[in-house]
């Protein structure tokens, strides 16, 4: 990874720290009593030490039928954290398609340029790791 992407990264958790979530974030209704228990699992651990198997539930469900924009927001450094490491919570796809359904492109200014500061910097990564 390179100091660029690790250094957006950082930005990333500082621009989206004023969001919080927590394990009252609402859903579907056809989900009943797993709520609970899958409020209760991801807020089980601090954000930074979410795995890729712990964001993967949220990650393919958020915003459609598991939380609202803010809450991806909360998340939304650590997936792109673990995307960088190579470590997707879900389809890479997914995480970046959960940004158009949040309507990012009219999110703060400064959201905006960190958001696609990460994109750059991870291409920028990806395409001169020789591992």
């Amino acid at each position: 990874m390179t100091s660029r992407l690790l250094s957006n990264i950082k930005e990333l958790y500082e621009t989206f720290e004023k969001y919080h979530s927590g394990p009252k974030m609402t859903g579907s209704l056809n989900y009943g009593p797993e709520l609970d228990t899958w409020n209760r699992l991801i807020f089980k651990k601090p954000l930074r030490e979410l795995d890729e198997d712990d964001l993967s539930r949220y990650t393919g469900k958020a915003i459609t039928t598991w939380g609202k924009a803010a809450d991806f927001k909360h998340f939304l450094p650590r997936i792109f954290e673990l995307t960088a490491e190579l470590r997707t919570p879900y389809e890479i796809w997914i995480a970046f398609d959960k940004l158009v359904l949040s309507d990012w492109k009219n999110w703060p200014k400064n959201e905006r340029i960190v958001i696609q500061e990460f994109m750059i910097a991870l291409w920028e990564s990806i395409v001169n790791d020789n591992s």
